[in-house]
């Protein structure tokens, strides 16, 4: 009954049929790719072509050629085209009209994981690549944190782990109610602050503590 609400699930749905194959299995459009994955990919498939077309124009017009190409291809990259992002705006349009928490419990027994990354990342103020990856770590306590950090109430994070716990390997709810109840709030704070950093970021950070600055 609201028109932004029924625009933007309108929207997803078309978005996800444009996604299947004539046998029903799902695709991925080069739009929903990020961007640093977008140019990784491209450059990627343009290095595999040098050695044919350099053979053929020479390597310096090969090269030029390549990155003309390349050029093109990702200045029709659009983020905004993706699922995600139609995902995001349906969250956005349920949350101005506040009815998105009465569809978290229905959505996590549809299995609909990006929706519930989407919907934890708008409340939480984090991205929703962020959100997902928080999801499917498997590690009790970033789920938890995450819900928390999203204001998610209790009776819905035991729904979502009642529908979704074995999906996201976590095989406790008892434990997993428990932590979500005894996190503190400088606790969720600190996760929150660790997930909005840029993943450039954190990775590099990772990487520093895995490899000992080497």
């Amino acid at each position: 009954d609201d028109g932004a609400v029924s625009a933007a699930a309108m929207a997803l749905i078309l978005a996800r049929g444009r996604r299947r194959d004539r046998f029903g299995q799902c695709l991925l459009l080069f739009d929903d790719l990020p961007p640093d994955l977008a140019g990784m990919l491209v450059h990627v498939v343009a290095a595999a072509l040098r050695a044919r077309l350099q053979g053929v124009y020479g390597p310096a017009e090969a090269d030029i050629a390549l990155a003309a190409a390349a050029q093109a291809v990702l200045a029709a990259h659009d983020p905004a085209k993706s699922m995600e992002a139609a995902v995001a705006r349906l969250i956005d349009a349920l949350i101005a009209d506040d009815k998105l928490d009465a569809l978290i419990v229905p959505a996590a027994h549809e299995g609909e994981l990006a929706f519930l990354a989407q919907a934890a990342a708008a409340r939480a103020g984090v991205s929703g690549s962020a959100a997902i990856d928080e999801y499917l770590s498997g590690d009790v306590q970033r789920v938890m944190q995450l819900l928390r950090m999203a204001a998610i109430p209790r009776d819905l994070a035991a729904g979502i782990l009642a529908a979704l716990g074995d999906l996201l390997g976590l095989d406790d709810p008892g434990r997993a109610i428990m932590l979500f109840d005894r996190l503190a709030d400088h606790e969720v704070s600190q996760a929150r602050a660790w997930l909005a950093a840029a993943p450039a970021y954190r990775a590099a950070l990772s990487a520093l503590e895995s490899d000992n600055g080497d």
